[in-house]
């Protein structure tokens, strides 16, 4: 969800909280430094709305969405407005230290593998990326 002010934020972010959690996003460029995840790095829906706060002065919109748990990969597409054309999947470098333990780099890098896939996906996962991207172009 998407808010342009903090209308709504506190009841939102409680409802994410008592679910599976929340992760906040300034809309707009940050280094990779500016997503803010619920158990990494604010504890409760009140620590949230206080980033809230700090994101909107310095943005005109903050995104809140749900957390999810799992691999995440980038498929970034070519368009010419009405064909559209996947890159290998790849995944970023998101920590700086093994196991997940540091804090986020803002951009090491990412990678991908000889056959356009990575690890832990099966080629239909990026089948259905594109497809996802497909139509909203």
């Amino acid at each position: 969800m998407i808010f342009g002010g903090m209308d709504g934020v506190k009841d939102y972010l409680q409802e994410l909280s008592d679910l599976s959690g929340f992760v906040i996003k300034p809309d707009g460029l940050t280094g990779g430094k500016g997503v803010k995840v619920q158990g990494d790095h604010l504890k409760t829906a009140a620590e949230g709305v206080e980033y809230c706060r700090q994101v909107l002065d310095e943005h005109t919109q903050v995104i809140i969405e749900e957390k999810l748990e799992g691999e995440e990969f980038s498929l970034q597409c070519l368009s010419d407005g009405k064909t559209v054309v996947a890159t290998p999947p790849v995944q970023d470098h998101k920590r700086a230290f093994d196991g997940d333990k540091g804090p986020n780099t803002g951009g090491m890098g990412s990678y991908s593998c000889e056959d356009h896939l990575l690890p832990f996906m099966k080629k239909e996962h990026a089948q259905e990326g594109l497809k996802i991207t497909q139509k909203v172009c």
